[in-house]
C-alpha cells in the first residue's frame, strides 16, 4: 500500500524512472496513485493506458460492444489498444435459460432475474442475426490505427490470468470480457465432445472477420486460439464463408497477416461426411469455405492449423493433398474429365479454389491433422522456406482409396514415421527446430469376415539412453529436434517406436526374467 508521502516522492521523478518504477508495481498500488491526486492521474496515464488497454477483450453483447466503441472515439486510449480481443461468451449457454425457468417454476429464481436473461440471450442473437455486431465493431475497428492482432476466443479460456505489466500478475485479476460480469456467464458446453455444435463461435467468428475485411484495416495476425489446450472451440466451414462484394478487401487485408492461427473442425453444416473409401484427393466440400479464405493469405510467416475430427475422416486426406497440390499451372489432357485429373490438378475442379503458395512462410504447426507420409513430404518440399515447424497429434497413415489394407493378423510393423526421419535429411536441411508431440500411426487392417478395421499406433522416443528393465513409466511421446544431418535424423528414426513395438519389448523383458 502506497501512503501519501511515498505518492508525493515518486511524482517529482522524472518520467523514464518513474515509469520502471511503475512496471514493478502491483495494480493496486498503480489504482492508488492514480486516485490521490490528478497529478497522479495524469502522469500515470501514459504507462496504464499501455498497460490496461493494449490487449482488451469483449464480447456480442449490445454493451461490451458499444464500451469497444467509446474507447474507439477516445483520443489517447484508442492509439494504445494493439490487440483486441472477441470471446465467445454465450449467454444462453448450455440450456441456461431452460435452467432458470425450471428454477422459476419452483420460486427459486426472481422474475426479474428470469427476464434479465432471457432478454439478454435474445439481444446477443439479435445481434448476430441482424449484422448489427458486425456494424458496431466495424465502427469500433475503423478507429483504432494501431490495431495489430485480433483474435477469437473460445469460451472455455474463462479464466485466464491478465498480467497488467511484463513483471507482475496479480492472482486475483481475471480477464473477462466487458459485460460478462453482468450475465455471470459460465463457460460453454463443458465436457461436450463437440463444443461448437451449435455454430455460436462460427457465428462470432464471421461477425469479427467481417468486420475486419469492411473496414479494410491493415492487421497482422488473426488468432481463434490464447493457449496451448485442446478445449477451445474449432470452426466450421461456414464460418470463413465471405461476401462476394469483399473479395477485393480480402485480397488486401488477408493478403496483408503474417500470421494465422486457426481452430478448425473440418466439417460443414450442409454436407453430411462419408468414409474415407470414397472420396476426392484434392478436393471436399466439407472444407471449400476454409481453403478460399487460406488462398487470399500469400503472405504469411507463421501458420497454424489445429484440427477437431477423428483421424478417419476424408476431409483430412483431402485437405492434406490440396495443402501439398504444386501451384503450377494445371493441364487437362483432351477429353480429360475433371474427376479423372491427375493428382497437381485438383484446381480443375469446378470451384475448387487454388492451393496456397506462402512464398515467405517460416514456420508451420500442424495439430490434428491424418495424411498420409507422401502428403507430409510433400507439404516440407513445397515450402522449402521452413525454418520452424511444429508437429502435435499429426496421424500418418494410407488413404484407403487405392491402398490395400494389411491382414489382421498380419506380423508386419510399418514405421512411416521411422523412415519419414530416415529419409528427410535433405528436405528438412533449412529447419532451425523441429518440434514433436504426441504423433500416431493409423492402420488399416481386414478382419477374418473381410471388414476392414482401423488400429491406432502411438508413437514413442526411446530416450538416448535406451530403456530399462525396471522402468516404471513409458517413454517420452514428444521431442525437439534441432540437428538434421544425416545421421542425426538416422537416430532419431531409430528410436522413433511403435506402440505395439514397445509392448513386445516389454513382453520380451518379461519372458527374459522368468527362471
Amino acid at each position: 500500500m502506497i501512503n501519501h508521502s511515498h505518492s508525493s516522492n515518486l511524482l517529482r521523478l522524472p518520467n523514464e524512472i518513474f515509469d520502471t518504477i511503475l512496471g514493478n508495481l502491483h495494480v493496486q498500488d498503480i489504482n492508488d496513485l492514480r486516485s490521490i491526486c490528478r497529478e497522479g492521474r495524469l502522469k500515470t496515464f501514459a504507462f496504464w493506458s499501455r498497460s490496461s488497454f493494449s490487449t482488451r477483450q469483449f464480447m456480442i453483447d449490445h454493451y461490451s460492444l458499444l464500451t469497444l466503441v467509446n474507447i474507439s472515439h477516445h483520443p489517447q486510449l484508442s492509439k494504445v489498444l494493439t490487440h483486441l480481443i472477441i470471446r465467445s461468451d454465450e449467454i444462453n449457454a448450455r440450456g441456461i435459460l431452460t435452467s432458470f425457468f425450471r428454477h422459476y417454476l419452483d420460486g427459486d429464481v426472481a422474475p426479474e432475474v428470469f427476464h434479465h436473461w432471457g432478454v439478454a440471450a435474445s439481444t446477443q442473437q439479435a445481434l448476430l442475426d441482424t449484422g448489427s455486431a458486425t456494424k458496431l465493431l466495424s465502427m469500433a475497428i475503423s478507429n483504432l490505427p494501431n490495431l495489430n492482432n485480433v483474435s477469437i476466443c473460445g469460451s472455455r479460456d474463462f479464466r485466464q490470468l491478465l498480467s497488467h505489466t511484463s513483471t507482475v500478475q496479480d492472482p486475483g485479476f481475471i480477464r473477462r470480457s466487458y459485460g460478462s460480469a453482468a450475465y455471470e456467464v459460465f463457460p460453454r458446453d463443458r465436457g461436450s465432445t463437440r463444443p461448437n455444435s451449435k455454430g455460436f463461435d462460427d457465428r462470432v467468428f464471421s461477425a469479427v472477420l467481417h468486420s475486419v475485411l469492411r473496414c479494410g484495416t491493415q492487421i497482422s495476425s488473426i488468432e481463434t486460439k490464447l493457449s496451448e489446450d485442446q478445449q477451445l472451440a474449432h470452426l466450421g466451414d461456414e464460418a470463413f464463408n465471405l461476401l462476394p462484394t469483399l473479395n477485393s478487401n480480402a485480397h488486401a487485408v488477408l493478403g496483408g497477416l503474417s500470421k494465422l492461427h486457426l481452430g478448425i473442425s473440418l466439417q460443414s453444416n450442409l454436407f453430411s461426411s462419408h468414409d474415407l473409401n470414397n472420396h476426392i484427393h484434392g478436393y471436399s466440400p466439407f472444407t471449400i469455405r476454409l481453403r478460399k479464405f487460406l488462398s487470399f493469405t500469400h503472405n504469411l510467416q507463421w501458420l497454424a492449423l489445429d484440427f477437431q475430427l477423428s483421424p478417419k475422416s476424408q476431409s483430412h486426406c483431402s485437405l492434406a493433398a490440396w495443402l501439398c497440390e504444386s501451384t503450377g499451372p494445371p493441364h487437362r489432357s483432351a477429353g480429360e474429365d475433371a474427376s479423372q485429373i491427375g493428382s497437381n490438378n485438383y484446381s480443375l475442379i469446378h470451384g475448387n479454389p487454388v492451393s496456397i503458395t506462402l512464398p515467405f512462410l517460416r514456420r508451420l504447426d500442424l495439430n490434428g491433422l491424418s495424411l498420409p507420409p507422401s502428403s507430409l513430404r510433400a507439404i516440407f518440399t513445397k515450402f522449402d522456406g521452413l525454418t520452424s515447424s511444429t508437429l502435435c497429434e499429426v496421424c500418418l497413415t494410407l488413404c484407403p482409396v487405392g491402398t490395400i489394407p494389411t491382414l489382421g493378423d498380419s506380423e508386419d510393423i510399418d514405421n512411416p514415421w521411422a523412415s519419414f526421419f530416415r529419409d528427410s535429411s535433405t528436405l528438412l536441411a533449412k529447419l532451425q527446430v523441429l518440434q514433436l508431440k504426441n504423433l500416431a500411426v493409423l492402420e488399416f487392417r481386414f478382419t477374418s469376415d473381410d471388414v476392414v478395421t482401423s488400429n491406432n499406433e502411438v508413437i514413442f522416443f526411446v530416450p538416448d539412453e535406451g530403456l530399462t528393465k525396471d522402468s516404471q513409466s513409458c517413454p517420452p511421446r514428444s521431442i525437439t529436434v534441432t540437428d538434421f544431418e544425416k545421421d542425426a535424423l538416422e537416430k532419431l528414426a531409430a528410436k522413433t517406436w511403435l506402440g505395439k513395438t514397445y509392448t513386445r519389448y516389454l513382453e520380451r523383458s518379461d519372458d527374459d526374467e522368468e527362471p
